[in-house]
């Protein structure tokens, strides 16, 4: 089974709204993993990216911003890009199946605040969004 739990704040932001009625909202985003050492912060932060497909994206583009604080579970996929020298790279992202918003900066004056009952949030325990674990797990 590929998964992985990551806590962290968040970074950069990008929201892709489809440019084709069969197209897909896509958002991508990055989550800082502090390493700690025996209690003590070390100099290493890995910088994980994230994608979120469809309605998730959708609802969810609304509530993070750079600075929230986030919880994000899912599969990690290989990622092959080239930069602006053509030069190619692989890297890991992390294909979002739940995501917990741990908290908001303080300065939210450009979005809606997360109790906008316009705004319909990710529902992280219903199964048709991808959301729910399984309570028998003993652990």
């Amino acid at each position: 089974m590929n998964s992985i739990t990551v806590c962290g704040y968040v970074g950069k932001v990008d929201f892709r709204a489809p440019n084709d009625p069969n197209g897909a909202p896509l958002m991508l985003f990055s989550v800082a993993d502090n390493v700690y050492s025996r209690g003590k912060r070390q100099e290493q932060t890995i910088w994980w990216q994230c994608k979120l497909f469809g309605d998730k994206a959708s609802r969810v583009c609304k509530l993070i911003q750079k600075g929230t604080f986030v919880v994000v579970a899912g599969a990690v996929r290989p990622d092959n890009y080239s930069d602006r020298q053509g030069q190619k790279h692989e890297r890991f992202q992390i294909w979002v199946d739940q995501l917990e918003i741990k908290n908001q900066p303080q300065n939210r004056m450009d979005r809606p605040p997360a109790h906008d009952p316009s705004v319909t949030p990710f529902d992280q325990d219903d199964p048709d969004q991808g959301g729910g674990f399984d309570d028998d797990v003993p652990f």
